[in-house]
């Protein structure tokens, strides 16, 4: 250590921060995140895995509030809150109370861009006196960011606006004096304290050039590898490319709600349907047509455009208008209709081609989730779990800007 110092001069929470619901609450004996006005007591809530299809994805219960609530419950002793929201009971039995309840943030699995990213510096302050290294001191100047002491006095937390480069989930390097660098940037639960290094700012302002040179400084030779492996959205172009070499091999959603009219009329169906009572219309088949009386006779396929789905007498399978067009394409039949949503190859080419041929106003609209995986696999990035189908935030967003690049034909 040298005359550096690290002091802690007030308890603050940046504003910056504030105008995010990404708030809870935890008690700085263990990193748990507490949410009683979700959970209706003070046991740790839970959080998800953070596998959704796209940022505006339904998951099971967010723990997370906003600011002002958070705080509220906060100011509430712990004894008070609980008489309503129950804590825990130790081994004994008693009621596992702590002294105080701090608000803190859980860094979310698909953040805001920039991502909000905390930086954190472990073994690098001595409690006592405060003092820190030379190369911790001055990484604290380049950040100029807001700067907080953790709950052993030993770390500092720094709190920025960047994404990790790469397909890097995490961070976590060597510092070359002594102590440890880690940094997050979604899929985190934060052990803040708040208590603000005297001298640093109260703002969380964007340093991804900086993010960029630490990382590359501190990396170590797997980590590079990591960091360099994956086709970067500079090289959307050589994915695609690599895709349309290879010939061989639940939830709402916009590619589900398709007007199955439009579907119809793109297909032979225009030509010869014929009107039943109500929304019900019927006639030959758009795909394989009538199979023994002539198409102005034929009803073997009908719409009902008030529940926007499909019917096919002949095979007795039906669906909804993305079905509709994997069988228009060939890439199901009617007999297998259901295979569309158990093979994420089909459904990655019937996406396109509903986007590109069969429906206007897809084109900034997220495909479904598996369709992504289905990308993914085709491109051979690397997911979060290929296993499950889980991508992880990165390569759920080089997947989803390689869909734009493609067209029908392509996979």
């Amino acid at each position: 250590m040298t005359d550096f110092r690290a002091v802690v001069d007030e308890y603050r929470p940046p504003e910056d921060l504030t105008e995010f619901d990404i708030w809870v609450l935890w008690d700085e004996r263990e990193k748990v995140p507490l949410a009683p006005w979700a959970t209706g007591d003070m046991y740790r809530a839970g959080w998800g895995d953070g596998v959704v299809a796209d940022e505006e994805s339904r998951m099971e219960e967010r723990p997370e509030t906003d600011f002002e609530t958070a705080k509220m419950f906060a100011e509430i002793t712990p004894a008070e809150l609980h008489q309503s929201y129950a804590f825990p009971r130790d081994d004994e039995g008693n009621p596992d109370i702590p002294a105080t309840i701090t608000p803190t943030i859980l860094l979310p699995h698909y953040p805001p861009d920039p991502p909000i990213m905390q930086v954190d510096f472990d073994d690098v302050r001595d409690p006592e006196t405060g003092a820190i290294s030379a190369e911790v001191a001055e990484l604290i100047r380049r950040f100029d960011a807001f700067t907080e002491v953790s709950t052993s006095g030993e770390g500092l937390h720094i709190f920025i606006r960047a994404s990790l480069p790469g397909q890097l989930g995490k961070f976590i390097g060597d510092l070359e004096t002594e102590g440890h660098i880690e940094l997050y940037d979604h899929g985190r639960f934060v052990g803040a304290t708040w208590k603000h290094v005297r001298g640093t700012p109260l703002d969380v302002p964007e340093r991804q050039e900086l993010v960029n040179e630490v990382v590359e400084r501190y990396e170590d030779e797997d980590q590079k590898r990591r960091r360099t492996r994956e086709v970067e959205e500079r090289d959307v172009e050589s994915v695609v490319a690599s895709i349309r070499g290879d010939k061989s091999s639940g939830d709402y959603n916009p590619y589900y709600d398709i007007d199955i009219r439009d579907v119809a009329d793109r297909g032979d169906f225009a030509a010869y349907r014929r009107s039943a009572p109500g929304d019900e219309w019927t006639g030959p088949h758009p795909g394989h047509g009538p199979q023994s009386s002539d198409p102005d006779k034929c009803t073997n396929f009908g719409l009902d455009v008030a529940n926007n789905t499909w019917y096919c007498f002949l095979d007795g399978t039906g669906g909804g208008p993305l079905h509709l067009i994997a069988v228009l394409e060939g890439i199901v039949s009617c007999k297998g209709v259901d295979e569309l949503h158990n093979d994420r190859e089909k459904l990655l080419k019937a996406c396109i081609a509903a986007r590109d041929k069969y429906s206007s106003g897809l084109e900034d609209e997220d495909p479904p989730y598996k369709a992504l995986v289905g990308v993914a696999e085709k491109a051979g990035l690397a997911m979060a779990d290929s296993s499950s189908g889980k991508l992880g935030r990165h390569c759920w967003k080089l997947s989803r800007t390689v869909y734009d690049n493609l067209s029908a034909g392509d996979v």
